[in-house]
């Protein structure tokens, strides 16, 4: 909890009251960080229900990712002219 606090910039304290439900209403600067540092749909987060555009665009971004992931790593066995040498 502690580096999940220090990450979005909360007491501690504070945090644990969200997790245990002892806040009702957290702070929307709070909200905003968990969103951008966790990459949660903003709309699960309100009300527990994840929309379809989100998750089309986290499934599109985690693919632009791998891709990128498999061209470096390609990059670095066949090196800069790629397998095309080959």
């Amino acid at each position: 909890m502690t580096a999940a606090a220090k990450r979005l910039g909360c007491s501690q304290r504070g945090l644990a009251k969200i997790y245990a439900g002892q806040t009702q209403h957290p702070r929307a600067d709070l909200l905003a960080a968990i969103v951008e540092s966790y990459e949660v749909d903003p709309g699960w987060l309100l009300t527990g229900k994840t929309s379809e555009s989100w998750a089309k665009d986290r499934i599109r971004a985690e693919a632009g990712r791998e891709a990128r992931r498999l061209v470096a790593r390609m990059a670095e066995e066949y090196g800069p002219r790629g397998i095309l040498e080959r």
